[in-house]
This record gives C-alpha cells, structure tokens and sequence, in this order.
C-alpha cells in the first residue's frame, strides 16, 4: 500500500470562516447568565445562592471585576435526597460555615457551624438531619420560628401562614 506524499486539502473555506470573515458569535452560556433581566427567574436561598423556578439548579451570584456587571452561575444541582418534603430543604454556604433551612424557596433559619458543631466531614448528616427532624417534629419547627427575631418570625409566617398549624 502506497501512502500519497503529499496531501491535497482545500484550506481555503476553513480560513475564510474562521479569518477573513468570522461569522460566530459570542453567546453566554447555560452555565452563566446576566443577572440584569433575570432577576425574577431566581428566589435567594442564602448569602450569595440563589435558586433557579425553572430547572433544578443552585446558582451564585458574582460581580464581573472587569465590566462590574453581575453575573449568575450554574453551581451545581439540587441533590434530590435533601428534598424528602417538596417544600423543606437545605442548603450551604460555599465556605461550608453554615446549613440554611429553607422552606418554599425561602430562607428560614441559617445554623452556624459553632451552633451545631458540624465540620466537613458530617455537614451532609446534619443536612438530612434538619430536614428530616422537621418534617418529623412538628415542635421543632415551633422552637425555630420562636428563636426568631420578632420582625423575621411575622414576614414568614405572612408569606407562609401554614407554618402555623
């Protein structure tokens, strides 16, 4: 079998497409969004989390230090096993310093690592924990939202009255 010595490729279509005339555009991807124009597709979560009412995401905003523009990224997704209740879940900060109960999308009560003694090694037990000891134990739902600053307790139990019964 002979191999042809030299090769015989027409160049001059790729380098019209990718010099003299470039026709891609750059395009954000699914992974990092404007925030400008997003704002209601988010609900805040914790510090700088956020998540997404149209997929299963958690997402983080970041400011540009280029442009200052904020933009919003895809972190990583919801784990299913901290969802046992479709409205009781939990999340952590990015510094693993402190687990947010969250109900409906909405930010109930941040425990401290000093407070529950978590490290990293334990943090996803005391995830499931919480989720599982409030959807279990109705009196310590009511011992959280007593410990709650007065102002804090009626704004979420005006969003959320069924927290009540």
């Amino acid at each position: 079998m002979r191999v042809k010595e030299t090769l015989d490729l027409d160049l001059t279509k790729l380098y019209s497409i990718a010099v003299e005339k470039p026709t891609m555009t750059k395009q954000a991807s699914a992974l990092r969004l404007k925030y400008a124009g997003n704002e209601q597709r988010f609900s805040r979560v914790g510090f700088d989390l956020f998540r997404d009412t149209e997929s299963e995401y958690i997402w983080k905003l970041e400011k540009d230090s280029e442009s200052g523009e904020e933009f919003i990224f895809r972190t990583a997704s919801v784990d299913a096993r901290f969802k046992s209740n479709q409205s009781w879940s939990t999340e952590v900060d990015s510094g693993k310093t402190a687990i947010t109960l969250v109900y409906k999308s909405q930010a109930i009560k941040a425990f401290k690592k000093a407070e529950l003694k978590f490290d990293e090694g334990n943090v996803e037990d005391w995830r499931r924990f919480l989720v599982d000891k409030i959807t279990t134990d109705p009196s310590f739902l009511n011992k959280i939202l007593a410990n709650l600053g007065t102002e804090r307790r009626n704004y979420i139990l005006g969003q959320h009255p069924e927290l009540t019964k």
